[in-house]
């Protein structure tokens, strides 16, 4: 749950710096394209990219069976109570998983997102840099 967590959070701030993209430098556009069904479909694309992505993590996490008794654990009493607990096992050494799970977190979790948040926001900041400039022109302009 936690990577998906983490997935749907990077997703989710990717896809808000767009819909700013959109608000700010394609005004005209925004009636068009920030619909609530393109919103929901969106929305729903970004999950299923955390689903998929938190997919090889699965894989990395086993279930233990604990017994528990007064003096805390032990893992060989058989008559106290028994708790099941997750871990963290060993990752599978197979090259596909390694290659799997190296594509998709590094590229689609850091990579892409972080690349697409600075791209927007740098589109972002040079439109309101060219509106302030033509302020500025119209100030100076009307003064004189």
């Amino acid at each position: 749950m936690t990577f998906l967590g983490q997935g749907g959070s990077v997703y989710f701030t990717t896809l808000i710096s767009a819909e700013r993209y959109i608000a700010l430098c394609r005004p005209f556009k925004v009636r068009v394209w920030c619909t609530t069904k393109n919103a929901l479909f969106a929305c729903t694309a970004v999950f299923a990219l955390a689903i998929l992505t938190s997919i090889p993590r699965l894989f990395q996490y086993k279930v233990e069976k604990m017994y528990l008794n007064t003096t805390g654990l032990n893992f060989t009493d058989e008559q106290n109570a028994t708790a099941w607990q997750w871990s963290i096992s060993e990752p599978p050494t197979s090259p596909l998983y390694k290659h799997l799970n190296n594509t998709l977190l590094i590229g689609f979790r850091f990579v892409l997102p972080w690349i697409a948040l600075a791209v927007l926001n740098i589109l972002i900041y040079l439109q309101v840099l060219i509106e302030f400039q033509k302020i500025l022109n119209y100030f100076e302009f009307n003064q004189i």
